[in-house]
């Protein structure tokens, strides 16, 4: 009997060194899963990082503009051609190319006891205000003499509706120059 127990207990024993060694196994396993999960994770985050970022870039509003003298004075006309609305814009005329947004107009942002202005917002009444497509919005801008046919540059920023935010978008504005034949 002595020798039967004996027995029991070693096949116990054995038992449990393997319950220890398949339960070691077992969370080794495990770890390595959840490792390779959260890689996986994190790649598909980036995955999604990079289609958000392509599909905000398709959406880039387009602007146009063009720089015109019906009445006086010259004015930047910035006409939003895209179909979604802007809830604001901001435009920046880079300086050296002879023009420059009137100082203290509505809608332009002097900085104190400058001469030219650089920048400037959209607007009603001198409030910020959005941009639906196809709406135009205008600034008077000052020009230096002798800038016939010539087109300038300018930047936007343009804030969308839900916290979107496009940099740098390019506008060519031409300098169209009064019909003096009538």
């Amino acid at each position: 009997m002595v020798g039967a127990s004996l027995v029991v207990s070693l096949v116990s024993v054995l038992v449990a060194i393997a319950s220890v060694v398949y339960a070691r196994q077992a969370a080794v396993a495990a770890d390595r899963s959840a490792k390779a999960a959260e890689k996986s994770a994190q790649v598909a985050k980036g995955s999604l990082a990079i289609e958000a970022a392509r599909r905000l870039e398709e959406r880039r509003p387009r602007l146009s503009g063009k720089i015109m003298k019906i009445r006086r004075p010259y004015e930047l006309w910035v006409t939003l051609e895209s179909d979604e609305r802007l809830s604001w814009l901001e435009v920046w005329i880079p300086p050296g190319q002879g023009v420059s947004f009137r100082p203290n107009a509505e809608g332009v942002e002097t900085p104190p006891g400058a001469d030219a202005a650089w920048c400037a917002f959209s607007h009603t009444g001198g409030e910020p205000d959005g941009m639906d497509p196809r709406d135009t919005m205008t600034w008077p801008v000052e020009i230096k003499r002798g800038l016939n046919n010539r087109t300038i540059q300018i930047e936007a920023t343009c804030h969308g509706e839900h916290n979107e935010v496009w940099e740098s978008v390019l506008i060519e504005a031409p300098i169209v120059l009064p019909d003096r034949s009538t």
